[in-house]
């Protein structure tokens, strides 16, 4: 980009975001990051995780991923808040993409990363389901190592094959952005639309495994059905999770498909103010961490009523001996 070419992209760039229409969405992203973190903070330190091992473990990698994601996203969108309030030249709010490669390539890693851990639980409630004669009294730790270790790996690779013809001599007014970038955007919208066709796909397996556990569950032996019932509980606290990231994601296509219909029909300066006021994506780690909360938090009270249930049961014969010692002196004949 020659000089002329590049004063003149960053007075663009300094018009665009000292408007309140690009900051304000910057300081809620800050917000919601921030109080992602004390969300999970609070659930590690009050909710118990009453499941097998390794659905813990990867309900807590789900959790270390959002919390990734929202250390980057809110530490990138803080700098360049920070950079556009003290700005003294209009170029000082523009980055070369070069700078920005590898910060744009584990924010997005740790985004897909959220999603392909669902797809790590999916496949743990479905090898729990299938044997579920023994499954849950195992202690063998190499099967969930590897279902970690695929999450990222497939993440990582799903975001390098997307970023492969990234242009890193150009300028961006963000590094958090990609939309900007034409050889990279189209890619990261085809994992963003895979993500919400995979979060249906968990679901309607979920459901088919939760049906098959309660229907088992009837005629099974007494170990096995408590095994069905830990299954069953597992998955109730995954599916809200699940259910969450699936309505992110098909909001925020909802916003592409309408973003590409309009842009033709609004200046470059009005798309990139609903661009950035529709990426709703910060806010899928503030949702999820509040979703695991109340999942677990709900967990906890239903196992506690049922336990209370068990505790205050009634016994029969002492009910009636209570019974009879109370009436024996208005049943008592008189001498």
């Amino acid at each position: 980009m020659n000089i002329v070419n590049m004063t003149a992209y960053c007075g663009t760039a300094i018009n665009t975001v000292s408007s309140p229409l690009y900051s304000l969405p910057l300081l809620m992203a800050i917000l919601s990051g921030l109080t992602t973190l004390f969300v999970f903070g609070y659930t590690l330190a009050t909710c118990k995780m009453l499941m097998h091992f390794n659905a813990m473990v990867l309900l807590k990698l789900a959790m270390l991923y959002a919390s990734l994601f929202s250390i980057i996203y809110t530490s990138l969108a803080g700098f360049h808040l920070i950079r556009i309030v003290f700005a003294q030249d209009n170029c000082d709010v523009v980055y070369l993409a070069e700078h920005c490669s590898i910060w744009r390539r584990i924010t997005l890693t740790t985004l897909v990363a959220m999603t392909t851990t669902n797809v790590a639980q999916m496949v743990e409630r479905m090898w729990a389901t299938i044997n579920y004669k023994t499954y849950e009294k195992s202690t063998s730790k190499i099967f969930v190592a590897l279902l970690s270790t695929s999450t990222l790996l497939s993440s990582w690779g799903s975001i390098e094959w997307a970023m492969r013809e990234e242009d890193l001599s150009e300028y961006l007014t963000s590094c958090a952005s990609f939309s900007a970038s034409p050889k990279i955007s189209a890619n990261i919208y085809i994992i963003f639309y895979f993500i919400f066709a995979a979060d249906i796909i968990i679901l309607i397996i979920f459901y088919i495994l939760l049906r098959r556990n309660k229907i088992s569950r009837i005629s099974a032996q007494l170990t096995q059905k408590f095994q069905m019932k830990e299954n069953i509980m597992v998955l109730r606290t995954l599916a809200p999770i699940i259910i969450a990231n699936a309505i992110c994601f098909c909001i925020y296509a909802l916003f592409l498909w309408l973003g590409r219909f309009i842009k033709n029909f609004i200046t470059p300066m009005e798309y990139k103010y609903y661009a950035v006021n529709s990426y709703i994506i910060p806010y899928i780690s503030f949702i999820t961490s509040i979703v695991i909360y109340h999942s677990l938090k709900q967990e906890e009270r239903r196992r506690h009523k049922t336990l209370s249930c068990i505790t205050t049961k009634v016994d029969p014969v002492t009910e009636m001996q209570k019974y009879f010692d109370r009436h024996f002196e208005q049943w008592k004949k008189p001498k």
